[in-house]
């Protein structure tokens, strides 16, 4: 068995390594570059528009008609939000300041400035070729454009295939993995309970179809972000006399690397742009086109608003949480450049307590389960409706059977070959979608510059 998990994971290595290496990190800034330069960097200039169109748009909920097909736009950006917002913001910013070092967090940075147009344009795409289907749901996604908008109907599959194993890990048992480990750490919870417990609650909302998975997120998404985010800034204004320090730093390893972290310059700023990018995009997903599938079921036909929606996810998931968690981190006087005894959820658990006291640990759990939770029912809907385009809708239901114990397993595994797995298969879901987004440009571009207010 241990041969066999050794092959397994040499070969995962090996996809990971391509998937993550120089070629693929710099595919997904040159489409977020297309994307920038092609419209101008609205992310920045547009600023005012796209959070007044979101955020503070009266449209979010009212005059819109939300029927048992559909989602308003709030529903899903809380959706989409969801799955981004996982382990990835807490113990994916932690591992990536230990292996890349703070210079990580400035890719990071760069990666989401960048991917704000890329997730844009994937929205924009989604809403454009999305169609009804003969249940009267709205379907769309990475795949349909792929298929529709190129005619290929291989790569449209491929993205499928990858997207549904992908929802096995990322998705589910690395969350549900992350849920226990922080139960287990904060309240000496065992991982069988907690697999127990988790798997009946995410069963009863999974099951519940695509209205109750919109109507949890919405309810809970809002509550987690601002309360994470209020825990987090807390933490830094405690340390507000070491943030400068922790800012200048973030700088100087991103372009003038220590080489503790690579003995060599060009090496150690290649590990920060690789955790960095990497990190990132686990993070908010753009580049992924998971974030087309959930803005399909709105039920707003416009596409560049539900861009919109796109460019205030990644905003919120990198800019600001992603952020938070790497500036408490490294202001709390916890982190040691080169170190890699502590990482992961535990350095993020241990620095949160240097500023919190025993509540500091407790904190990041309860922040740690309800991320996960979030992303698990989230990817349970992505799944499904792969699954069901795919091969139908008796398969999408024995999906959601295996989907769930996918999330016990996980709570009661040890999952370092699942990790590597699952960032392999993010990269190559990337791959067809970051194809189809160049190919598929001009198109945006066009609806970009037909829309009135820009």
């Amino acid at each position: 068995m241990s041969v066999i998990s050794d092959f397994l994971s040499a070969i995962t290595q090996s996809v990971g390594d391509f998937v993550w290496g120089p070629f693929m990190l710099c595919a997904f800034l040159v489409v977020g570059g297309l994307y920038s330069i092609g419209t101008n960097f609205y992310q920045i200039r547009g600023f005012r528009e796209w959070i007044g169109s979101t955020l503070f748009s009266p449209r979010v909920k009212k005059n819109m008609r939300i029927t048992d097909k559909t989602m308003s736009p709030f529903q899903t950006f809380a959706t989409a939000m969801a799955s981004s917002v996982g382990t990835g913001n807490i113990a994916g910013v932690a591992t990536a300041l230990v292996l890349g070092g703070p210079g990580a967090v400035f890719w990071m940075w760069i990666s989401a400035l960048l991917g704000m147009m890329t997730i844009f344009a994937e929205n924009a795409l989604g809403i454009k070729y999305r169609y009804k289907t003969t249940t009267g749901e709205w379907l769309g996604g990475a795949f349909i454009y792929i298929k529709q908008g190129l005619g290929m109907k291989l790569p449209a599959t491929i993205y499928l295939i990858f997207c549904i194993l992908a929802s096995f890990g990322i998705g589910n048992a690395v969350q549900s993995n992350s849920v226990a480990d922080a139960l287990q750490y904060s309240f000496d919870v065992p991982p069988l309970f907690t697999g127990i417990v988790l798997t009946s609650i995410s069963a009863i909302v999974i099951f519940g179809g695509m209205k109750s998975v919109a109507r949890t997120n919405e309810k809970i998404v809002p509550f987690m972000i601002i309360g994470y985010i209020l825990g987090g800034v807390y933490c830094i204004i405690s340390n507000f006399s070491l943030l400068p320090e922790a800012i200048a730093l973030i700088f100087k390893e991103a372009l003038y690397p220590k080489s503790a972290l690579g003995g060599t310059i060009g090496y150690g700023i290649s590990r920060s742009m690789r955790y960095g990018i990497a990190r990132g995009v686990f993070s908010n997903e753009a580049g992924i086109g998971t974030s087309a599938l959930a803005n399909s079921f709105t039920c707003d036909n416009d596409p560049i608003k539900q861009g919109m929606w796109g460019i205030f996810q990644v905003f919120t998931d990198t800019i600001v949480v992603c952020s938070i968690t790497a500036l408490a981190i490294l202001t709390s006087g916890v982190f040691e450049l080169g170190s890699t005894s502590i990482t992961g959820t535990a350095l993020a658990s241990k620095s949160f307590t240097a500023t919190l006291g025993s509540f500091g640990g407790i904190f990041v759990s309860i922040s740690t389960i309800f991320f996960a939770f979030a992303t698990i029912i989230a990817w349970s809907l992505f799944g499904s409706k792969c699954v069901d385009y795919l091969l139908g809708e008796k398969m999408a239901s024995l999906y959601k059977k295996v989907y769930t114990l996918f999330i016990f397993w996980g709570a009661v595994s040890s999952l370092e070959l699942v990790w590597q797995v699952t960032e392999a298969l993010n990269g190559l879901m990337a791959i067809p979608n970051l194809i189809a987004l160049i190919l598929l440009s001009p198109q945006v571009f066009r609806m970009f510059k037909d829309y009135p207010r820009l």
